[in-house]
């Protein structure tokens, strides 16, 4: 009765394994595609909102000067 116990146990540890490691690598993967439709999506809406601020024209007080000559000054 111990070996047949033992003998199903050897037997049964490599499924219960290779179980694991599928549900693993569906996590795995289920993870880095939602993680690549967030940024996808975040990058869509950064394209929006910079073509609604080029639409609006230039801003005013822009941290960036306009040219090098005026840092000369």
């Amino acid at each position: 009765m111990q070996a047949l116990l033992g003998s199903l146990v050897v037997l049964e540890l490599p499924v219960l394994l290779r179980c694991l490691c599928w549900q693993l690598a569906y996590l795995v993967t289920w993870t880095t595609c939602l993680a690549s439709h967030l940024l996808q999506a975040a990058f869509e809406h950064t394209t929006r909102l910079a073509r609604a601020q080029e639409a609006s024209g230039p801003l005013s007080g822009s941290p960036l000067p306009a040219s090098s000559s005026t840092l000369e000054a």
